[in-house]
């Protein structure tokens, strides 16, 4: 044990901190006060920390409690397993001291002098005799491992009372939650620590690793050589007395890093493509590798692997080790090299422990009036300077302030643009001064006002690590006399590196104080909100959030994700200048966004944008998220980060740091709840970058907002329900009772409509929300079904919204695709005439057919339910399962009075017009498709078919209804190619299921890993899209333009097809090495072979095509018996991809309709047999 002081120091006077303030009779008078006491107690240690150290204030707060003076605060030292007090500069061992119970239980633990007299503790006598009864307490942070001891001693004639005890594990609890506030991890006293100097390469490595390890809890830290001369690589090893030599192509990482001069920074070393896991080892630990340039021989680089936690290295990191890795490579390349070579070897290295040490100390600084005057102090001792003053930008004034300069007695304010340092704050240039009163920027008016001479200056900026100039440090005449030189600038640089991190820490912190006390205001204010004053609180928070930020202006939107609409909620200070650009963008990637002045431009201006320099990612240091690697030498200075990581290893006085540019940056937080539903954005607009620490601050706020946006939709949805509700948004009291004019929310634009939704390219996946209600408003409204069957705008929205959710979330059986099928529908009637032949009734009922016809599906077939025996398939067995569940949806919605669209019919009417629904909805399922196909054709090939006939009348619009099942096919290749994707997800969904059941797979399509396709569309399109096209298009030939764009699609696929064929022969020929001659005869008779088949399948469907518009007598609707044509004879025995190119679009794009009808024959021969229902012509 070593020895220690024969008496307690000699303490300062306190000075914010008394203890006299302390009511210590309270404990013994009033033991149910003993929380308040410690709470106060507590307060006194941290305000006296601040001021003092933190050994001071617990000796001299506790004394007068304990009735003691021996008090002593022990530092656990990891590394030697020992207690180190600073007060005593003593070392105590763990093992058998009278403190290693508490250390090891974690616990208060009480020590009667009679046991200690009985255990024969270790003990130093200067501390506490054998006679004395002893308490330890433990100050045990949040990690878990004890990091310092408090030994309280008392004569043993005195005892511990309960009101200590219960005092001693209060303190215990509340040194756990402000540890880290009150300690440094390590205790700065260099007897402490005892990193004894040594030229002995392992040693110096060693210590050196140990101290990088440790600060940047990286598990290994290596140093790499690269000579110059002979580009030879060299590796410092621990164990070895000289480094070792290692080969070029075996380097890994490090070696491309020292060739290349880059820092890299890779969360899993294994994604680097010169990743060698020989040398570079655990490929799933993380990197950093930070090379500098020592002299024109040597490039060294320092290597860290595997970060402990956090797991990756940040940019700080990056910024802070390139600031050391000078430094710490000097030490180690002083170690290798004779010391005649490098006297300064010690220099080296005690600059380097100087710097970690200051880095430690001023990252455990969090409160910046006592931060500011710690990094003056420490600035004077490092480069023994007389004087420091330290100033800091304010933004909002564009002034230079320093509320502390040396040999000053207030703080001082000068604009920004002036002076030495305000050259330096303006240009980020280092001006070192050899005579301050021969330079014309220096003011003499402190000198005189002080009386003190000032002879050199040394002007460094403050980077923080947004690379921001924060601040000026400017150094006052060395002690020696001497100037100031090259190494002072290089230690004076780094060292302001870990200022610029510190201060900016200090920032957050207060600024998190301050939204800790914000969001306690805001919980409470949450548990007792009104339902009148939640506005008002919403008001409440964008104005905490834009205090806090600092900003200029926020901005509250709601958004309407159903037409994707943004409302301003409320808005505080500087408005939405652009408008609703940024929170659309926050929306569409549904992300927080920082908007930085050029992203401002990009978005605002860009085509601007676009003509300004294009750099690419490697030029700007703050654009690096996914590249792994960046070159440190500067390609634009002023402009770049290079530029700024340069100057730490640069040995000129003037270097140069990006230009100070005010302006505006703008953040956007989403506000979502728990169903990840967007519900609106609060923006902030700033005159300065915003970091992503800001950020989260920000959130908090978000969370809050989007709870009480949230809560004041529910009560609206437990007033009215969610139907009312949203009917409400979109309707008047007055619209929800018309019956002949749509909504004004509700109405698309006749242009839209003639151009998009009624024409074959409407996208069904770009009306999602609202849009597709409108669609089927208009679609309705089009009919004139509101009106005939008396159904309101509001009976129509409840039972649009009552069957939209009925349907599922499924890929592709979804309410899109019910949509997308009405449209079609729609479409068909329209291009065709048809609704001139069919009835309102008619037309009603296949048009909620459409509507229904998938409810509820969940994605799977209906030969899948069967064989998994779902509750469905038991339930509908031998029946079309999903379609028979789908009519029972239907009834079930339309049973229900406020969502019945039958309600104005008679019963005879009503009767038939389910048992039409019925009959369309069951058409729907595949397994009928051929069977209704069949019959189809073989009426209307056998010449029998007529619109006299309601049987007839019904199977074409079944025809009609499922063309629009299946129109994905007809729709242009873009859209049925999006629509493939879709539902091959679906099949894909049911596949995994089967897999996962261990069932085998009811389809191929439903094979995730071997689907072909092109393949497979080829075969869909030939047996079960092509042939119920050409069917509806001969027997309505305007119908044949959806039947030509299947065609047209299809070429594509086939084209699709063979180029894939001709890769995979290219591969299979690569692979076998055959001569090029083998491979083009094998080619040529691969053609020769499919040649026929292709022919002869494109002949047999033109012959198909033929026989079934002419034989049997069947009759165009309107037509009659159409004469051959030998011009369309030959133009049908072209090539099924001829024909499908030369597909015909109008100026508008959609397909040219050639309708070649007389309705008016139809309908005088027919009427008589035609029922009349409501809304049907009785005069026709």
């Amino acid at each position: 044990m070593n020895s220690g002081r024969s008496m307690l120091p000699v303490l300062p006077p306190l000075n914010n901190a008394n203890p006299s303030t302390i009511d210590y009779k309270t404990v013994s008078e009033n033991p149910d006060k003993v929380v308040d006491l410690v709470d106060q107690l507590f307060d006194q240690i941290m305000e006296l920390a601040q001021v003092n150290t933190v050994v001071y204030a617990i000796q001299t707060l506790l004394a007068p409690l304990y009735n003691t003076k021996k008090i002593t605060l022990w530092h656990y030292i990891e590394s030697h397993n020992t207690f180190f007090s600073q007060t005593y500069k003593i070392h105590e061992a763990v093992e058998g001291s009278i403190l290693q119970e508490a250390f090891t239980e974690k616990k208060v633990v009480y020590i009667p002098y009679e046991k200690r007299n009985q255990k024969k503790y270790t003990q130093n006598e200067n501390i506490s005799c054998e006679q004395d009864n002893v308490l330890v307490i433990p100050m045990v942070p949040r990690t878990g491992t004890v990091g310092a001891v408090i030994e309280i001693a008392i004569d043993h004639h005195k005892v511990f009372n309960t009101d200590h005890y219960q005092i001693a594990q209060l303190l215990m609890s509340k040194f756990k939650s402000y540890y880290s506030y009150l300690i440094d991890e390590d205790p700065l006293d260099n007897e402490a620590i005892q990193l004894l100097v040594s030229t002995s390469l392992p040693e110096t490595y060693k210590r050196i690793s140990g101290l990088l390890s440790k600060f940047y809890a990286a598990r290994v830290v290596e140093f790499w050589m690269l000579r110059t001369r002979d580009n030879s690589i060299l590796k410092v090893f621990d164990e070895s007395e000289n480094p070792t030599n290692v080969e070029q192509d075996m380097a890994g990482i490090a070696g491309y890093a020292l060739e290349h001069f880059v820092v890299i920074n890779e969360r899993y070393m294994k994604n680097n493509k010169n990743y060698n896991s020989q040398v570079d080892g655990n490929g799933d630990y993380s990197m950093l590798c930070v090379p500098c340039q020592l002299d024109d021989a040597r490039r060294w680089a320092i290597v860290l692997r595997g970060r402990v936690s956090p797991p990756h290295y940040s940019r700080c990191d990056e910024h802070t080790l390139l600031s050391l890795t000078p430094f710490a490579c000097k030490s180690i390349s002083a170690a290798i090299l004779p010391p005649s070579e490098l006297p300064q070897f010690d220099d080296f290295e005690t600059r380097f422990q100087a710097l970690l040490e200051i880095a430690m100390t001023l990252s455990g600084q969090l409160d910046i009036d006592n931060l500011i005057p710690m990094i003056m102090s420490r600035a004077c001792s490092l480069l023994n300077a007389q004087r420091c003053s330290l100033f800091l930008i304010d933004r909002a004034t564009n002034m230079l302030t320093t509320r502390f300069a040396n040999g000053v007695d207030k703080g001082l304010q000068i604009p920004i643009t002036q002076g030495i340092v305000g050259q330096t704050a303006t240009t980020g240039a280092i001006l070192n001064i050899p005579d301050a009163y021969s330079d014309p920027r220096f003011n003499k008016q402190i000198d005189i006002e002080t009386g003190f001479r000032t002879n050199t200056i040394l002007s460094v900026p403050i980077v923080n690590n947004r690379g921001e100039i924060i601040g000026v440090t400017e150094m006052i005449n060395k002690k020696s006399g001497l100037l100031f030189d090259d190494e002072d600038i290089r230690m004076m640089t780094a060292f302001n590196v870990f200022c610029g991190i510190s201060l900016d820490n200090a920032k957050l912190y207060q600024a998190s104080l301050d939204l800790s006390k914000q969001l306690t205001i805001f919980t409470e204010m949450s548990s007792a909100i009104k339902e009148d004053s939640s506005d008002q609180t919403l008001k409440s928070i964008i104005m905490n959030a834009k205090n806090t930020l600092g900003a200029s202006g926020a901005v509250l939107y709601i958004y309407n994700s159903d037409d994707k609409s943004f409302q301003v909620k409320d808005q505080v200070g500087k408005g939405a200048t652009y408008g609703t650009t940024f929170a659309e963008k926050a929306v569409q990637d549904r992300e927080d966004k920082i908007f930085q002045p050029d992203d401002i431009d990009n978005l605002l201006f860009p085509a601007q944008s676009n003509n300004n320099s294009k750099l690419g990612k490697d030029d700007s240091y703050d654009s690096f998220d996914s590249i792994s690697s960046r070159p440190i030498t500067p390609t634009k200075p002023g402009k770049t980060g290079s530029a700024r990581v340069s100057m730490l290893l640069s040995t000129a006085t003037t270097a140069q740091l990006p230009d100070v540019n005010i302006r505006e940056t703008i953040v956007c937080i989403p506000l979502v709840n728990n169903e990840n539903t967007i519900l609106g954005v609060i923006q902030l607009t700033c005159p300065w970058t915003v970091i992503p620490e800001d950020v989260k601050m920000l959130k908090s706020y978000a969370v809050f907002a989007s709870l009480i946006i949230e809560r004041q939709n529910l009560k609206g949805i437990a007033e009215f329900g969610q139907d009312e509700v949203e009917m409400n948004t979109w309707m008047t009291k007055e619209e929800k009772h018309s019956m002949t004019e749509i909504p004004s929310k509700l109405i698309i634009p006749e242009d839209v409509l003639k151009n998009n939704v009624f024409t074959i390219k409407f996208n069904s996946l770009e009306w999602d929300g609202i849009g597709h209600f409108k669609v089927l408003f208009a679609i309705f409204h089009y009919f004139d079904f509101f009106q005939i069957y008396k159904i309101t705008n509001e009976k129509f929205f409840r039972f649009l919204y009552a069957i939209r959710s009925m349907y599922k979330k499924v890929p592709y059986h979804n309410w899109r695709h019910a949509v997308d099928v009405t449209q079609f529908v729609t479409y068909q009637i329209m291009i065709s005439g048809l609704e001139k032949v069919f009835t309102k009734f008619e037309l009603f009922s296949l048009v909620v057919a459409a509507i229904c016809h998938d409810a509820n599906h969940d994605g799977f077939t209906n030969i899948y339910n069967v064989k998994a025996e779902t509750p469905l398939g038991i339930l509908y067995k031998n029946q079309s399962v999903m379609e028979t569940h789908h009519c029972s949806i239907a009834i079930q919605i339309m049973s229900h009075e406020e969502t019945n669209l039958l309600a104005a019919l008679n019963q005879d009417e009503y009767i038939e017009i389910w048992s039409l629904i019925i009959q369309y909805i069951l058409a729907t399922d595949m397994a009928r498709h051929f069977e209704i196909l069949k019959r189809f054709n073989d009426i209307y090939d056998g010449g029998d078919f007529t619109m006299q006939r309601h049987d007839h009348r019904v199977m074409l619009l079944y025809m009609i209804l499922k063309c629009g099942d299946i129109s994905n096919v007809s729709r242009p290749f873009e859209l049925a190619d999006r629509w493939c994707d879709v539902l091959c997800e679906e099949f894909f969904r049911q596949g995994d299921l089967e897999q996962a059941q261990g069932m085998a797979y009811t389809s191929d399509l439903n094979d995730r890993s071997h689907l072909d396709k092109a393949k497979s569309q080829i075969g869909f399109y030939t047996y079960v899209t092509l042939p119920m096209f050409q069917a509806a298009g001969k027997a309505v030939p305007a119908l044949d333009v959806n039947m030509r764009q299947v065609l047209s699609n299809l070429s594509v696929w086939k084209r699709k097809h063979a180029e894939e064929l001709e890769l995979q022969k290219a591969a299979l020929a690569a692979a076998s090495d055959k001569p090029k001659t083998n491979q083009t005869q094998q080619q040529q008779q691969t053609n020769n072979t499919n040649q026929p088949a292709t022919n002869n399948n494109n002949n047999n469907n033109n012959n198909k095509s033929e026989n079934n518009s002419t034989s049997g007598g069947g009759t165009k609707l309107g037509q009659g018996p159409a004469p051959k044509d030998n011009n369309k004879d030959n133009k049908e025995n072209k090539d099924e991809d001829t024909i499908g190119e030369e597909l015909l679009l109008d100026e508008n794009g959609d397909p040219i309709v050639d309708v070649k009808m007389s309705i008016s024959t139809l309908l005088r021969e027919s009427s008589e047999h035609i029922k009349c229902y409501p809304g049907d012509d009785k005069k026709k």
